[in-house]
């Protein structure tokens, strides 16, 4: 057993969540979230006037900045969000950058950016559960992506 003095110190030293925890199921893209109804997506991005088209149990849109992606999983609600910002010049994707860490907090890690509520083993954000991926893309873009389970992506 622990004496008590030690368990009061490993208290303070061990924090319950890391200061970067943040819940990805809880994120929001273009005022979408994990989980939601494929009618919830057709409302939100009807009223924000983006043009949807299915394809591969998908729907896609284009906005003015970039290109959307929201798949669905087997029960019809919403389990990956992919969004492509279309950067027009080469420091843009540093400036979304900015401002997704500004949003989101500390990333849990680097390379690529990723936010999840704990670390696997590995220390990367476990594959199977809900996760925020943030790279920098071609030409000034970047790409946003949230994802319930990597085992669900097509």
């Amino acid at each position: 057993m622990i004496p008590v003095r030690f368990r009061l110190v490993l208290a303070l030293l061990l924090p319950i969540n890391p200061v970067w925890a943040f819940d990805p199921a809880a994120a929001e893209i273009l005022t979408l979230r994990l989980g939601m109804t494929e009618t919830e997506v057709i409302t939100h991005l009807d009223t924000q006037g983006v043009k949807i088209a299915r394809a591969d149990g998908a729907l896609n849109g284009r906005t003015k900045d970039g290109a959307l992606r929201v798949a669905f999983d087997g029960d019809g609600r919403v389990r990956q969000i992919a969004y492509t910002f279309t950067g027009r010049a080469p420091n843009e994707a540093a400036a979304v950058q900015d401002a997704v860490i500004e949003r989101f907090g500390a990333p849990a890690t680097g390379t690529p950016l990723s936010w999840c509520r704990s670390l696997g083993r590995d220390g990367v954000c476990p594959s199977d559960a809900p996760r925020l991926v943030f790279e920098p893309g071609g030409g000034g873009g970047a790409i946003g992506v949230l994802t319930l389970a990597a085992a669900d992506r097509r």
